[in-house]
């Protein structure tokens, strides 16, 4: 993810973050991707930058996902061999490698 300012952003660039007006109501929803319409529509609404979806490499992209693999190794230490627990540790690990794409 990189956040960065609206002037910068091209048509084609994907939102890492819901896009919300100062009133809280989402003009863009995470994922979203932002073209010339809607670009001209969050200058008219005052907002100053917005967070993107970055690309990785392979390389960086298997480097995070070996990082986030031994991270819930150890915050799930305790839970080792309890079938649920196992599930949700892949499922974050799928998830968090996903949204790092």
């Amino acid at each position: 993810m990189k956040t960065v300012p609206i002037e910068q952003v091209s048509p084609g660039a994907k939102v890492a973050e819901d896009i919300r007006d100062p009133a809280g109501a989402v003009l863009l929803p995470r994922g979203g991707e932002l073209d010339e319409r809607l670009i001209a529509i969050l200058r008219a609404k005052n907002i100053s930058e917005v967070t993107l979806v970055t690309q990785r490499s392979p390389e960086e992209q298997a480097a995070f996902a070996a990082q986030l693999r031994e991270c819930l190794d150890e915050r799930f230490q305790n839970v080792v061999g309890d079938p649920l627990m196992e599930g949700l540790k892949q499922m974050i690990f799928e998830y968090r490698c996903g949204e790092q794409a």
